[in-house]
């Protein structure tokens, strides 16, 4: 009945907004579902990532684990514990270091406390002069600012 009523421009016009509505429709579906395999794409992917840190987390434990267990069952100066392409002058001065006493550590501590006070010091003056640099930055700006409210006056 709606049809006799309509002239052929008119029905064209209907059918033409129909296919459009459909076309958009089947478009947002598209992207819907291209959105839900992209999310199921990333997780996959982020499960498989964290597996193999995982496997070699615990590889590189076992490694570790198993060099140190090599190192402190041998006894210094042996040459199980040397790196075998260690050239004879080498060999020679490892020959020759007498062995680690208490003074030796304690002196070796001292010079770590030393080593890392003074780290701290250059990251806090570092972090002194990016904050002293970013304060005339600003007061730069700002006088700036001034400048060109004064001239717009």
């Amino acid at each position: 009945m709606v049809a006799r009523l309509l002239d052929e421009d008119q029905k064209q016009n209907l059918i033409k907004e129909e296919r459009e509505r459909r076309r958009i429709a089947r478009l947002r579906q598209v992207r819907q579902q291209s959105a839900v395999h992209a999310k199921v794409i990333r997780e996959i992917v982020s499960q498989k990532k964290s597996e193999i840190i995982e496997d070699v987390r615990a590889e590189l434990h076992q490694e570790v684990s198993a060099q140190i267990e090599i190192i402190v069952r041998t006894p210094r100066g042996s040459k199980v514990a040397k790196r075998k392409s260690m050239s004879e002058n080498a060999k020679k001065k490892i020959a020759r270091r007498r062995p680690l006493t208490s003074q030796d550590l304690k002196l070796a501590n001292q010079r770590n406390v030393e080593a890392l006070r003074k780290l701290k010091e250059s990251k806090n003056q570092e972090k002194r002069e990016k904050l002293e640099k970013i304060e005339r930055r600003k007061e730069a700006a700002k006088v700036a600012n001034n400048i060109l409210k004064q001239q717009g006056k």
